[in-house]
């Protein structure tokens, strides 16, 4: 397993991972590289290979970057599949992920909600690279009230570079700002240098449920997160695998795994809906098989 980038995101993932496997007898490999960069994730990839796998889950930075890799390890014979961020669609057998096209979608609702007579947002996302990022990017622009101007920031999921993007932008536009919404787990990094910065009556729509994203949720200045799933990702994926190595196939090429919007009135209780959504992911997901 594969991740993009080193993230606090893709800690319930790795968590996921070795439970489910001692669950159906593997072993797990779980590596990160250090930044979003298609080299340094490519070159994990063939270090793994040389050491004899079973199977590669992927979850791509650069999509394009990392596809000549996953092809050479499509050729060994070995299962393939992505999560969190897809790829390489020709060789891997299924994407486990977010609706990255639901997830623009809900931004867009609440961006229309918070602002109905059209205003300014600033967001910050990853990286162009990431084939989710701009999957989400669409979709937003898509369901966005026309009178909204969104300007976008990629901040490479590195959380220094967001807290400078947020201080550049207030030096630059302060309260022209009406919303900082973010595609990123940076919601708690930009609601703490709003703050810091004396603009904290600016509202920010985040995605993701860290801890110190959830703070901001109680404390209001972060209005909406939305809970992504990276945990049942990881288990999935890896149950995938398995299922692939017996033979067997899926009745699809993609499986969202979803998620959960969080607001101050239920942010201490959302944990409930997450684990009904996932007994019910498992028993979808392995109905899909034959």
């Amino acid at each position: 397993m594969v991740t993009a980038v080193q993230h606090p995101y893709y800690a319930p993932t790795e968590a996921a991972v070795g439970p489910t496997c001692e669950r159906l007898g593997c072993e797990v490999i779980f590596l990160q590289p250090s930044s979003c960069d298609a080299a340094e994730e490519s070159q994990l990839i063939r270090d793994v290979l040389a050491r004899g796998i079973d199977g590669l889950g992927v979850s791509a930075c650069d999509a394009a970057g990392v596809a000549p890799v996953v092809e050479e390890a499509a050729a060994t014979g070995i299962p393939i599949v992505t999560f969190d961020a897809d790829c390489c669609a020709d060789v891997r057998t299924i994407a486990v992920s977010n609706s990255d096209q639901q997830i623009g979608e809900l931004h867009a609702v609440a961006l229309n909600d918070l602002l109905p007579d059209g205003g300014k947002v600033v967001n910050i996302i990853g990286s162009l690279a990431m084939e989710n990022v701009r999957t989400r990017l669409d979709a937003l622009a898509d369901g966005i009230n026309p009178n909204i101007e969104i300007e976008n920031f990629e901040d490479q999921n590195d959380l220094t570079r967001t807290g400078q993007i947020i201080r550049d932008v207030l030096t630059t536009q302060g309260d022209e700002v009406d919303i900082f919404l973010t595609q990123t787990g940076s919601a708690a990094v930009i609601a703490q240098t709003l703050v810091d910065e004396g603009f904290g009556h600016i509202p920010v729509v985040g995605i993701n449920d860290f801890e110190e994203i959830l703070e901001w949720v109680r404390k209001g200045n972060v209005v909406s997160t939305v809970a992504l799933n990276p945990g049942a990702q990881g288990e999935l994926a890896l149950v995938a695998l398995d299922k692939l190595r017996q033979g067997l196939t899926p009745s699809v090429d993609f499986f969202g795994t979803g998620g959960v919007i969080i607001t101050p009135e239920n942010v201490d209780t959302y944990a409930d809906d997450v684990a009904e959504l996932n007994a019910r992911l498992r028993e979808e997901f392995d109905a899909l098989w034959s």
